[in-house]
């Protein structure tokens, strides 16, 4: 679960519109998914906080999967596009992280439905000599005409 926390005890703020709930920022970011992997943020345990201050301002910390993730202009947008659609939101401010690789290597095991990781057969066989020979033993010309 997501670590939601509130920044105050009180329900709202002089604007005398109620803060944001938690639940609805959570359901926000179910909408917001990794555009490569093309799955919730929320379900792939990219959602490290998420904080809701007296005035209605909510910070998040999105952890990336990898460093200098290319994708991270498109996910910080669409971060702040759902949290600021929520009533009660006054501002957003999004901070990026990158998971840690036990982080990565849950991530990649919930991805795979918990089944092992598979190896590449290729890199699993040794070649065996005659598939090293060059060039091939035998050829076959095919004639167009």
């Amino acid at each position: 679960m997501v670590p939601l926390t509130r920044g105050g005890e009180h329900a709202a703020y002089d604007g005398g519109m109620s803060l944001p709930t938690l639940d609805a920022l959570h359901a926000a970011l179910t909408k917001v998914n990794d555009p490569e992997i093309r799955k919730p943020i929320t379900e792939l345990g990219m959602v490290e906080s998420v904080d809701i201050d007296d005035d209605g301002s909510v910070r998040s910390t999105i952890l990336l999967t990898v460093p200098g993730c290319p994708m991270k202009e498109t996910i910080t947008k669409d971060v702040t596009a759902a949290l600021s659609s929520v009533a009660g939101v006054t501002d957003v401010q999004v901070s990026l992280g990158v998971m840690s690789d036990d982080q990565r290597s849950e991530l990649r095991n919930n991805l795979r439905g918990g089944a092992p990781e598979k190896r590449s057969r290729l890199l699993a066989r040794t070649p065996s000599p005659a598939c090293m020979r060059w060039p091939p033993a035998r050829e076959v010309l095919v004639s167009l005409r």
